[in-house]
């Protein structure tokens, strides 16, 4: 999960001290750690840049064959 976001290398970090944009990475591979069959994304590339809105997309799509995805935005 951190692999696919581009955070392995901040694996030791506290969520605190990252910037807005990994915060915002870091809660969506949260979401997609347990096993639920439903997740809820609000606005989930709000703030982040255009290389971690294709990470986190990218994600999104690989793991909607396993589970319903709920996504909103503008």
């Amino acid at each position: 999960m951190l692999d696919a976001l581009s955070l392995y290398h901040k694996r030791n970090k506290l969520a605190m001290k990252l910037s807005g944009g990994m915060r915002r990475k870091l809660s969506v591979a949260i979401s997609m750690i347990g096993r639920s069959s439903i997740v809820l994304l609000d606005e989930p590339t709000v703030g982040v840049d255009s290389h971690s809105r294709r990470d986190i997309e990218r994600l999104i799509v690989g793991e909607k064959r396993r589970r319903t995805i709920l996504l909103t935005t503008h």
